[in-house]
C-alpha cells in the first residue's frame, strides 16, 4: 500500500497493518483506539509526547550503570545478557592474558538531556570511548569497584 499517513488520521473498523509499521518505524507516532462511532471501532494516529529532560535522564539511568572514575557502561552490553556476564567474561580474558587489551570495553558519556541532539543512540555511540590497555592489577581494581557498586545498587 502506497498510502500517505498523518497525525490525526482516523480509521474505522480496522486499520491497515502498514499503519502500525509506519508508526513503529517512525518512533514518533502510535495508533490508538478512540471512541466508537455508529457502532464501529475507530483508531487514530497520534503523536507520542516527547519525554521531559528528567524522563530522558531516568531512562538513561535505567539502561546504563556508572562506574566511578571511568564512565557509564550499558547494563545489557551488546552480545551479553547483562553487565555481570560482560565483566565476568572480561575477567576471564584478563586472567588468561595477564592484561586487558585496549578497546575491549565500551564506555559512554552522559548526555545533556536538555539537548535533543544528544538524546539519541547515534550520539551515545559517537561519544563513547573504549578502554586503554590495563594491567591485570588495574583491571582487578576496576572489576572489584564495578561489581561492588553493582551489588550495592542492584541488590541492596
Amino acid at each position: 500500500m502506497n498510502e500517505e499517513f498523518y497525525v490525526g488520521q482516523i480509521f474505522e473498523g480496522e486499520y491497515p497493518i502498514e499503519v502500525s509499521d509506519w508508526c513503529t518505524e517512525s518512533d514518533k507516532y502510535s495508533i490508538e483506539e478512540i471512541d466508537e462511532k455508529d457502532g464501529k471501532r475507530r483508531f487514530q494516529i497520534k503523536e507520542i509526547p516527547s519525554l521531559t529532560p528528567q524522563e530522558k535522564e531516568q531512562q538513561f539511568l535505567e539502561d546504563f550503570f556508572y562506574i566511578p572514575q571511568i564512565g557509564y557502561f550499558r547494563k545489557i552490553p551488546k552480545g551479553y545478557n547483562g553487565l555481570v556476564e560482560a565483566m565476568n567474561t572480561t575477567f576471564n580474558l584478563v586472567s588468561s592474558l595477564g592484561y586487558l587489551p585496549e578497546n575491549t570495553l565500551q564506555f559512554y558519556r552522559i548526555p545533556d538531556f536538555t539537548n535533543e541532539d544528544q538524546c539519541s543512540e547515534e550520539w551515545l555511540i559517537a561519544n563513547s570511548f573504549k578502554n586503554s590497555q590495563m594491567t591485570k592489577e588495574d583491571f582487578n581494581n576496576l572489576y572489584i569497584n564495578c561489581m561492588t557498586a553493582w551489588n550495592k545498587q542492584e541488590h541492596l
